[in-house]
């Protein structure tokens, strides 16, 4: 008993962390909003009109071809 005890204090005590960036907003000052993330921590998303990528430093991809913003 005193064996699964020790065992499930270790479970507990083994969590993962997370850190929350402000990745800021698009040169053209658009706030924006995150759709994904991947194991690298690279962001994608948009914003009113215009997607991005987010890899440390903001890179605005534009207007894809046929968005109603167009």
């Amino acid at each position: 008993m005193f064996i699964l005890v020790a065992l499930g204090r270790i479970a507990a005590d083994a969590q993962t962390k997370y850190t929350v960036t402000d990745i800021g907003r698009l040169a053209n000052g658009n706030a924006v909003y995150a759709n994904a993330i991947n194991n690298s921590g690279e962001v994608v998303g948009g914003s009113a009109d215009h997607v991005f990528l987010y890899d440390g430093a903001m890179h605005d991809l534009g207007v894809f071809p046929g968005d109603i913003h167009n």
